[in-house]
């Protein structure tokens, strides 16, 4: 599920095996109170780890400014959410 602007989820269980990917700034993504699970049995699923979580991230947001989640639970991924800034020109480099 890819976000590029304001969303207000109905609240209940969402199965997201491919994640959620917010591809815009500027927005709110409420979840009001909804869960989203890499897998609705994740420790029956090939590729779950030995503690049942599937590979993967829940959440993804790279490189936008001003994003706000709220009211969103992650289960059944390694990362339930990932958040990188964007690089800014002449932002320090090694």
């Amino acid at each position: 599920m890819i976000i590029t602007s304001d969303v207000k989820f109905k609240p209940g269980t969402y199965i997201l095996p491919n994640n959620i990917t917010i591809a815009a700034g500027d927005i709110t993504v409420d979840g009001n109170g909804a869960v989203i699970m890499s897998s609705e049995n994740p420790v029956l699923d090939n590729g779950a780890n030995s503690e049942g979580y599937v590979n993967g991230v829940g959440v993804t947001l790279n490189g936008y400014n001003n994003v706000t989640i709220k009211n969103l639970s992650a289960k059944h991924y390694n990362i339930g959410l990932f958040c990188a800034r964007r690089q800014e020109p002449g932002d320090f480099q090694q």
